[in-house]
């Protein structure tokens, strides 16, 4: 069950030190909670705006044309 937690936003802007400060804090919120690989991977792209929206959206549609597995990890 997901406890009540704040995931930031990510919006995919070309700015790599933003991009590593937000890996680091879902790091650290994950490291404190037990949740599965793709709960977390729901979890994350939930935040997900503007460019890394669309580009998220992509790839899962790419991935359902292919019919391979969703991203789990």
């Amino acid at each position: 069950m997901w406890r009540k937690i704040i995931i930031p936003r990510f919006n995919g802007a070309n700015d790599l030190d933003a991009y590593l400060a937000w890996e680091m804090k879902l790091d650290q919120i994950f490291n404190s909670y037990d949740y599965e690989d793709n709960d977390k991977v729901l979890m994350a792209s939930l935040e997900f705006e503007g460019y890394a929206m669309n580009w998220w959206n992509q790839i899962t549609v790419d991935i359902a044309r292919r019919r391979r597995s969703p991203i789990s990890t």
